[in-house]
């Protein structure tokens, strides 16, 4: 009996062993695996698509391709760079613009509009519009540079480096001029104050650079589309730069079936200018072509006042005789969300503003129930109005 239980317990232990359950045993045969690499993604860098611009990411390197696309992966940060002239660093995504490389919503920044100059004065056609193609030229001509791109744009045509650059980058040969390139570059924003007024339509839609818009509409309603009411609408929207796809989330609607409360996310909006081209693929004939309320220090444009305490938004746009004044805020028995539009005069070295109201969907709120002189002064991208008798100022900023 004692020699059976010996030899069963042998063979007990050595089966442990060949199971791998011994303390000597080879562990090393029981490691986990690798972890799989990270998943790449596809971003694109845009002033038009830009193809052969040098990239490089913590994970991957390389030039974009002529589809202005590169490679990363989600969390990284990517440098592009021509030669050795490199641009900040920027948080990867699925689309980058100059805008985005500095940090800004400003399309007219020195440094936006200097970087939008050089990018189309590489390109190899000298046409912009069908994309931007950097050559190889452009990378040896930039060798060891540095370039600063936060100065004037007339400084920055003037910089030696900058001229021998592009003169051997392989585009033109030529820097584009500042105005070329803004208007180039404002086809990648369609922020501002946007408007119809005509026999038929009385419309106006302010897409904010924080991600928010305000649409108002006038028109009177037709017996043969009844499901639509003039009025107001507030909320967030999206648009893609590349496929021109607008996208709205609404907040606040009083308009039925008009405006943006109906988008599928098959509408698309182009710039063009000082035009914006709205199309609905699903109904061609549904399209509209807005023009650009905007000045460089006039009243002409868009304005808005945020007022997060009061949850209350007003945008009041310009065009050279009338006026749309947008409030969206909680009911206060005197006022209610909705538009008022109507004409205007405005004396420019005075500041006398006189308002006459058409339409009126908002009660006491806006320029209908204002009785006193009103004084609107412009100061930059500032708007302040006072009001007759009343204390204080109001003071809006130029949408853009």
């Amino acid at each position: 009996m004692y020699q059976k239980h010996t030899f069963l317990a042998f063979l007990f232990a050595a089966s442990l062993a060949g199971c791998g359950g011994g303390g000597d045993s080879d562990t090393g045969t029981n490691e986990p695996p690798p972890p799989p690499p990270d998943e790449t993604e596809t971003g694109v860098f845009v002033d038009s698509a830009v193809g052969g611009i040098g990239y490089r990411t913590d994970t991957q390197e390389g030039e974009t391709n002529a589809d202005g696309e590169f490679e990363y992966v989600d969390g990284e940060t990517v440098t592009f760079f021509i030669g050795g002239v490199e641009l900040p660093a920027v948080t990867a995504g699925t689309v980058i613009t100059p805008m985005d490389v500095f940090d800004t919503l400003d399309l007219t920044d020195q440094r936006v509009i200097n970087l939008a100059r050089l990018l189309q004065s590489f390109d190899e056609d000298s046409d912009p519009s069908n994309g931007i193609s950097i050559a190889d030229a452009a990378h040896l001509a930039a060798t060891g540079l540095t370039i600063d791109f936060n100065v004037p744009t007339a400084e920055f045509e003037a910089n030696t480096d900058v001229i021998n650059l592009v003169s051997n980058g392989g585009g033109a040969g030529t820097l584009v001029s500042a105005e070329d390139a803004l208007a180039h570059l404002q086809n990648l924003s369609i922020t501002g104050s946007w408007y119809i007024v005509n026999a038929d339509d009385t419309i106006v839609v302010t897409l904010m650079s924080d991600g928010t818009y305000v649409y108002v509409e006038g028109t009177e309603v037709d017996a043969g589309d009844p499901g639509g009411f003039p009025g107001i609408e507030y909320g967030t929207w999206a648009w893609d730069p590349l496929t021109k796809k607008v996208t709205a989330d609404v907040e606040v609607d009083t308009t039925g079936l008009w405006g943006l409360s109906e988008f599928n996310g098959d509408e698309t909006a182009v710039r063009d200018g000082s035009s914006l081209v709205y199309e609905n693929p699903d109904v061609p004939d549904d399209g509209l072509t807005l023009t650009l309320a905007a000045s460089e220090d006039s009243i002409i444009g868009g304005w808005e006042l945020k007022l997060p305490d009061e949850d209350k938004v007003i945008v009041i746009t310009f065009n050279a005789t009338h006026y749309a004044h947008a409030e969206v805020g909680p009911d206060d028995g005197f006022g209610t969300s909705g538009p008022e539009f109507g004409t205007y005069t405005w004396d420019a070295v005075t500041g006398a503003f006189i308002p006459a109201a058409s339409i009126n969907l908002n009660g006491e709120w806006g320029f209908s129930d204002e009785p006193a002189a009103i004084t609107a002064i412009v100061d930059g991208d500032t708007l302040s109005f006072t009001f007759e008798g009343e204390e204080g100022e109001t003071l809006l900023t130029r949408v853009k």
